[in-house]
């Protein structure tokens, strides 16, 4: 991480320091445990995008309890389906399971409310590799030409499951399962191109890489052309916050305004990981 970055204590003697200008930052002198510790955490998340927390040890029970303050807990498509409510997901590689989010996505796009808020608490580092990264949508958005921010404001997205990941879903969970979570859920949603953040106001795309199957009302060549222009500006390296884990980090990022991707260069090294989401309104269009 720099070295050189100006951090910031507040009132209550927590220090910030800021990664990138307005996106990502290092979060110290406080506890995930702390239910006085909410306000802040969310204050931080909003203002930042995204933010890490070191030498944040906890059991699994402590983990959903410190995020439940921050909202109404998802479970996880799939493990509703297998009847499994616990809204903890534990995501494990390895030699027989290999990585499987090595690429730009924002988390289960795919139904009505997708989650609002994430923590992830990292539980077993690899010796290399195993990075990941996050870029800020947000000011993808407010780089774009007036005229651009104008045309994909207008547009909206069906958001499914890529071929690939029904394959793993397939894999791990079984036919049945996808026919219980498509019956559920329907396994696929439209939202805005741009959406509105309710509590900043601020307006960033809603890109959620290989769950996003075309932009509703083009031509395919037109979807894909518009798309992955997108994709490639949201996610230019000078847009990205990459992080080295260490064993019990925690980080919490806005699902609204960001993107991620959890490097697959450690296979087949272990790396295991326990997350959980808050779930919050349908995507807000943002008015051109």
């Amino acid at each position: 991480m720099p070295e050189d970055r100006d951090s910031v204590r507040t009132d209550a003697g927590v220090e910030v320091e800021p990664l990138l200008e307005d996106f990502g930052a290092v979060v110290r002198g406080v506890s995930f445990r702390d239910p006085g510790a909410t306000k802040l955490l969310q204050d931080l998340v909003h203002l930042h995008g995204l933010i890490f927390l070191r030498d944040q040890p906890m059991s699994d029970a402590e983990h959903v309890d410190s995020a439940r303050r921050f909202g109404e807990l998802g479970v996880y498509p799939l493990q509703a389906a297998a009847g499994a409510f616990e809204p903890l997901e534990f995501i494990e590689d390895g030699p027989e399971d290999p990585p499987k989010a090595d690429g730009w996505h924002s988390d289960v796009s795919w139904i009505e409310r997708p989650p609002v808020m994430a923590f992830l608490s990292m539980l077993e580092v690899p010796e290399r590799g195993g990075d990941t990264l996050w870029v800020d949508t947000a000011k993808a958005f407010e780089t774009l030409s007036p005229r651009m921010q104008a045309i994909a404001s207008g547009l909206s997205v069906h958001h499914d499951i890529s071929e690939a990941n029904r394959q793993i879903f397939l894999r791990k969970w079984g036919q049945e399962i996808i026919d219980r979570t498509k019956a559920r859920y329907g396994m696929g949603a439209s939202h805005p191109l741009v959406r509105l953040h309710p509590v900043t106001a601020r307006r960033s795309l809603y890109l959620a890489g290989y769950f996003m199957r075309h932009i509703e009302g083009l031509a395919p060549a037109e979807s894909e052309a518009i798309l992955g222009f997108l994709m490639a500006h949201a996610t230019a390296p000078e847009r990205a916050v990459r992080w080295r884990w260490r064993a019990n980090d925690l980080a919490i990022w806005d699902e609204r305004r960001t993107m991620h991707r959890a490097l697959g260069d450690h296979f087949p090294r272990r790396r295991r990981v326990r997350r959980c989401t808050v779930l919050g309104e349908r995507p807000l269009a943002a008015a051109s």
